[in-house]
């Protein structure tokens, strides 16, 4: 926490964590490194596991955090450089940058969690001690894209592509996708995801597959495609194909509505680490989706996937301590969790969070902090909160109405008096301020940033 406020500036949630974790450190028997290992105990992150044992190298949770590490690394004992050179570099390369299920059993990482200025270091000596593999070259490309140096990336993957990588290929099309360093091509990207899927790369054939069935920019959408080609990946052990697989049959897209197919394939998926396959087991259990409701099974796969840093899970693990849908109603626990999910992007929770700092729900009311957030929600696209604001303004407090003329009248929007009532000229200031104004105000721009990225490298399923 003291890292992220170094690097990003002031926040008051992160403030406040950090100001309870020094509280619980003074007057708590419950000592630093076990409230450390709390947080990280069912993480896949390999290197925040890593800086655990290097801060509490004398802990009694070592061991278990090793055992988390080898599990999410390439297996002992394989070769991971078919040039003959097992190096460290080779090693902790494909632990910070390596992509998923690029190996047997290895779980990799996920594009926008992988750490740049780590993964670049170990993938540049990597290379440097392995210049012929590919596989090591199309890593660097990745942290190399990962910290945004898309010229070198582009080289690399261009390079390791050149040399006979698929995954690289696959990564390369995704720049013409999304037009990441020029002009979007989306046939060109699609006729590389085609060469890597028909040359067997499970990463290439379910990008492939996203592409029919997003119908992304002109291409037809096409469920039953998509499916065949999210088919063929997942029977390779791809996890998030696995994930999509349970998404086409709980929805009957593409193929028949078969809610115990899905379940089958969300159960290997989570099992293969997949966290979007995780949430949405909870969902299954919750919703009886192929199974009988239970809300203990959906709270367990929750908090697995929210653990692992999902933040849909992290929301509903909140919804579920804020409603008391099968735990006791603890609206301290709701408001951890909506935190959590907050920060991690998710503007539903951004918007609940605004109501429990309205109404002083597990926390002290605070209007500006009310305001702050349910501006966040908007910005992030939750529309319901927008409506909320604009169609039902008794839902908030006086205290919050008022806070939300001050924060348009700062910003030049509104005339009116500061008096609470949500009347035409407040509703038409509203809207001339617009999602994107009422962001600019109240969230620092790494914030921003984080809220508005989208990357179809990570997607599993639609939102």
């Amino acid at each position: 926490m003291t890292a992220f406020l170094a690097k990003h500036g002031s926040d008051p949630v992160y403030r406040k964590k950090l100001k309870l974790l020094s509280e619980a450190e003074q007057t708590s028997s419950v000592t630093p490194d076990e409230i450390a290992w709390d947080a990280l105990k069912q993480s896949t992150y390999a290197a925040a596991l890593t800086r655990f044992i290097e801060r509490y190298p004398d802990s009694k949770h070592k061991a278990e955090a090793e055992q988390q590490i080898a599990a999410h690394e390439p297996q002992k004992g394989l070769n991971v450089s078919p040039t003959g050179k097992d190096t460290q570099a080779s090693r902790d390369c494909y632990l910070l940058a390596g992509d998923p299920q690029s190996m047997p059993g290895f779980l990799g990482v996920n594009f926008l969690k992988l750490d740049a200025e780590r993964a670049l270091a170990a993938c540049a000596q990597a290379v440097n001690e392995n210049p012929d593999d590919m596989m090591l070259v199309n890593m660097l490309g990745r942290a190399q894209d990962a910290g945004r140096n898309y010229v070198e990336a582009r080289r690399n993957y261009r390079k390791a592509a050149d040399g006979g990588n698929m995954y690289a290929l696959t990564n390369l099309a995704w720049f013409s996708v999304y037009g990441t360093d020029g002009p979007v091509d989306v046939d060109e990207g699609k006729r590389m995801f085609d060469q890597a899927a028909r040359a067997g790369n499970a990463y290439g054939q379910a990008s492939l597959g996203w592409l029919y069935r997003e119908g992304y920019d002109g291409i037809a959408q096409d469920y039953a495609e998509a499916a065949r080609w999210y088919e063929l990946a997942a029977n390779q052990g791809y996890a998030n194909a696995m994930a999509t697989m349970g998404w086409f049959y709980r929805e009957g897209l593409g193929l028949p509505k078969d809610l115990q197919q899905s379940l089958a394939w969300y159960k290997e998926a989570a099992e293969s680490g997949d966290a979007n396959a995780m949430s949405s087991l909870g969902w299954a259990y919750q919703n009886v989706l192929g199974t009988e409701q239970s809300y203990p099974e959906a709270k367990i796969w929750c908090e697995k996937a929210a653990n692992v840093g999902d933040s849909y899970s992290m929301a509903l693990l909140a919804w579920f301590y804020d409603i008391g849908n099968g735990v006791a109603q603890d609206y301290v626990q709701a408001r951890t969790w909506y935190e959590m999910a907050a920060n991690a992007g998710s503007a539903y929770a951004m918007g609940n969070l605004s109501r429990l700092y309205d109404y002083g729900l597990g926390t002290k009311a605070d209007a500006k902090e009310a305001v702050r957030w349910a501006a966040a929600s908007v910005e992030g696209g939750d529309p319901a909160k927008l409506d909320e604001l604009k169609s039902q303004p008794n839902n908030f407090t006086p205290a919050f109405r008022k806070e939300m003329q001050n924060l348009l009248k700062d910003r030049g929007y509104y005339g009116g008096p500061v008096d609470g009532e949500f009347g035409a000229a407040t509703q038409q200031a509203m809207r001339r301020c617009g999602i994107t104004s009422l962001c600019t105000l109240v969230l620092p721009a790494e914030m921003r940033a984080n809220t508005t990225r989208h990357d179809g490298r990570c997607r599993s399923r639609p939102t």
